[in-house]
Parts: structure tokens; sequence; C-alpha cells
């Protein structure tokens, strides 16, 4: 391995809507990306970035210069804002947000958070907005999404981050049973969505201002999942946003 190379790592149904909600109920078309449904609205579980995080992985520097930083987000309370289109099985909050009701927004999720690091204190605020991909549909089976994200760290700067995420196995395994059953899923589940647009399955950190600006490298999105109830629309979480970058000397 060169030493400017970046080391290498592993990457149909009818929507039935709620109407108090405004969003999809039990039986959602599972094209709304529940891994994805940041918007959940329960008290959550555990020490999130602490058990989701390996040893020491908040920010460290690897080999060949590059750093590797973490940021998490916890879900419910780290969740500011979210709204859809209504293809998601999560009610917007806060409660009464407007809602994407053009046609060409139909597909279109939009999340603000905070965020956090490896020791859980809060170091900034980031925004996701992502789209589902032609392919997928109800009748695929199939939940393909691309995403942009903005993270906002107060001091430090801007980074800017893109990715394509596939929760194809997720929503088939976790969400679409309790879905049809109408009982909540309960285990602990982690799983890591992101499969490009790099060449090695990892998502493009594309640019970043003040202590960022120059910056180059590679992330993966990875959610550790508790619970789905699919009465309430609740997903207990952790995401994690895991980046591999280095900056000009």
């Amino acid at each position: 391995m060169a030493a400017g190379q970046e080391p290498s790592a592993g990457a149909g149904q009818a929507a039935e809507v709620n109407e108090a909600t405004g969003v999809p109920s039990r039986r959602t078309a599972l094209t709304g990306l529940a891994v994805t449904a940041l918007a959940a609205s329960a008290a959550t579980a555990g020490p999130a970035w602490a058990q989701s995080a390996p040893s020491g992985h908040g920010r460290g520097h690897g080999r060949h210069g590059w750093i590797e930083e973490s940021f998490f987000c916890e879900t419910p309370k780290d969740v500011i804002v979210n709204t859809h289109g209504g293809l998601t099985p999560a009610a917007p909050l806060p409660p009464g947000v407007a809602r994407f009701t053009d046609t060409r927004l139909k597909r279109t999720l939009a999340f603000g958070g905070l965020l956090r690091d490896a020791e859980g204190a809060v170091v900034g605020y980031g925004t996701e907005l992502e789209t589902l991909l032609p392919e997928s549909t109800p009748e695929s089976g199939i939940m393909r999404s691309r995403s942009a994200w903005l993270l906002h760290l107060p001091g430090r700067g801007t980074i800017f981050y893109d990715e394509v995420e596939d929760k194809t196995d997720v929503a088939a395994t976790i969400f679409q049973p309790a879905l049809e059953s109408g009982k909540p899923w309960v285990g602990d589940r982690t799983v890591v969505s992101t499969v490009g647009p790099g060449k090695d399955g990892r998502g493009v950190i594309s640019g970043g201002t003040e202590e960022f600006e120059g910056i180059r490298g590679s992330g993966v999105e990875r959610a550790r999942v508790r619970r789905f109830d699919p009465v309430a629309l609740v997903m207990e979480a952790t995401f994690e946003l895991r980046f591999r970058y280095r900056l000009p000397r």
C-alpha cells in the first residue's frame, strides 16, 4: 500500500396512512428506509456511543497520516427535526412540522440532529438530505438511497459527506416482520448501510471548511438498532458516521 493510499475497510405493500400523524402506518411500503427514520419518539436504552464505538474510536491517527474520527447521534433524544414525503414509517418531528408534498420530493427525507463524540459530548449538528433511488420500490423489495450530509462542528468547521446506502436486508429482517405482525422487534443488531459511491464501497468525504479545508477521505454509516415499534413508528438506535480522512500538511 502506497503511503498516500487510504487503507481499505469493509464496508409490496399498499400504504395505510395514520390520520393522526399523516404517515404510513403498520403496513407501510417498505421503501420507507426505516433504518434512517431517525425521528423515533420514545426513550432510548443504554449508553449508545460507548457501546457502539470500539475502544478508542473517537479521534485517532492511523497509518500514513490518516485520521479516524466518529460522530454519533442517539435517537430519539438527539433528533431536532425529521420530515419526509410520506414513504418513511416515522412520524415527522417535531409534531406539526411541514411535510414534503411536491411530487418531486415524495422520495426525499430531511433530517437534522445533534452530533456527539465517542465520550458522548455534543460537538456539533448534522443535516442529511436523502433520496430513494429509482430502483427502490415495494415490488422489488430494494431499499437503496443517496444521501448528502453536512456536519457543522463549531470551532472546527464543516465536513461534506456523500454516500449511497442499501438497507434491503435490514428492512426484510427487522422492519417487515414487525410491520406485518404489529409487534415490536427487540434485539441488538449493528448494521453498516453504506455501499458507495466509492469503488471500495465506502462513502466519500467531498470537502470541508476551516480546519477541514482540503480534506479527503471516506466513511461509513453504522446503526445499532435495539428496538422498532411498528405501531408507534418508533426506532431506538445509535447512528455513527465513522470517518477516515487526511488533511493537507
